[in-house]
């Protein structure tokens, strides 16, 4: 079959989408296809000058956009989050292009209507939850939804600690980042005055400058490291896994820690329960308040509870979560997107849906 060119954009390269969008990227070039990866501060192609909610759309600089992404000839954009999908849908109008866009979160409705533009022949989501609000309060046809899981990059294996762990804390730059941090603090500290050790260790390799300067104050409060490495850097130095966040965090975040055998420990938010089997391979935080996550990490203080938990979540990630599924269900995507193989990518999706759903029930 004829290899594609792919070219990935993506606003943020040192956030989920961007770890998404490398890993993607880079699984597609093992398929025997072409992709690369563009974003504001990348060299290649250096053609992007935008930053989330902003673009310098002067005409030169329009016109410079779209020679650039012209002389890399793609087949196929591949949008990763809607904050750059405006400026990208009329490159793509201009040059004759496919599009197919990630919804990650549930993002703002509003700015998330741009994935109605006709322009875009498939939105793909990671869970039915998204999938349930893509139709419902961003109006998105049906046919045009592929639930596909995020591709993840390499994982190192993890083995279980001992009587002393760490948890490592993962959050994103958005309202009410500072309120679920401070809880997980919290209940990390009422676990340690009752005599288990226990370090919380917190990733802030997502934060901007602006957010991590409003986070130090509560790190240095609780006494917490913060780890500014990569995901995968990141999980490699932890035992167990908690989401600081109001809302549903990417599901790369969830399934990159169950890939390195890490249990994960959150709130039961939209998608989170379809990842997470509660006493299996994480643990779902019931109740609300300090006590209630410090009673789940008081259930992971035994190490070979969390290892059984780690060896699980690895041995679910990799049955349900192949890359190659993802990647066959991908090229399904973008043929269809280019106006070739249209009845062959609905039923490469509606299989590799099937398989995830029929997972779930077991």
């Amino acid at each position: 079959m004829i290899p594609l060119r792919i070219l990935h954009a993506v606003a943020d390269p040192a956030g989920p989408e961007g770890l998404a969008a490398r890993a993607s990227a880079e699984a597609l070039r093992e398929a025997g296809h072409t992709a690369t990866l563009i974003a504001p501060g990348l060299d290649q192609p250096s053609c992007l000058g935008f930053r989330p909610g902003w673009w310098a759309w002067a005409t030169g600089e329009r016109t410079r956009t779209v020679r650039a992404v012209a002389q890399w000839m793609p087949d196929v954009l591949h949008v990763h989050g809607v904050q750059v999908l405006g400026p990208l849908l009329e490159v793509a109008r201009r040059l004759g292009l496919g599009v197919v866009a990630s919804l990650t979160q549930g993002e703002d409705p509003h700015a998330a209507r741009r994935l109605r533009d006709p322009r875009i022949g498939w939105v793909v989501v990671p869970t039915e939850h998204l999938r349930a609000h893509a139709l419902g309060r961003i109006g998105l046809a049906r046919d045009r939804l592929a639930l596909i899981p995020p591709l993840l990059p390499p994982m190192e294996p993890h083995q279980a600690a001992g009587s002393s762990w760490r948890l490592g804390i993962l959050g994103l730059p958005e309202p009410g980042l500072l309120a679920a941090l401070n809880e997980i603090l919290e209940a990390v500290a009422e676990v340690q005055e009752s005599g288990l050790a226990l370090e919380a260790v917190v990733h802030t390799g997502w934060l901007g400058p602006r957010v991590r300067a409003s986070v130090d104050p509560l790190l240095a409060q609780f006494q917490a490291t913060a780890i500014d490495a990569d995901l995968p850097a990141f999980l490699a130095q932890v035992d167990a896994v908690a989401l600081a966040s109001r809302r549903e965090m990417p599901a790369i975040a969830v399934l990159a820690a169950q890939a390195a055998g890490l249990p994960v420990v959150a709130k039961p938010i939209g998608g989170i329960p379809e990842l997470i089997s509660d006493g299996w391979h994480g643990l779902l935080v019931s109740g609300h308040g300090v006590e209630a996550w410090a009673s789940s990490l008081r259930q992971l203080h035994d190490h070979q509870r969390r290892g059984s938990m780690g060896t699980a979540a690895q041995t679910e990630c990799q049955d349900r979560f192949r890359n190659a599924d993802a990647i066959d269900a991908l090229v399904a995507l973008y043929r269809s997107a280019l106006g070739t193989g249209g009845a062959a990518a609905k039923a490469e999706v509606s299989q590799t849906w099937r398989r995830l759903s029929d997972a779930r029930t077991r």
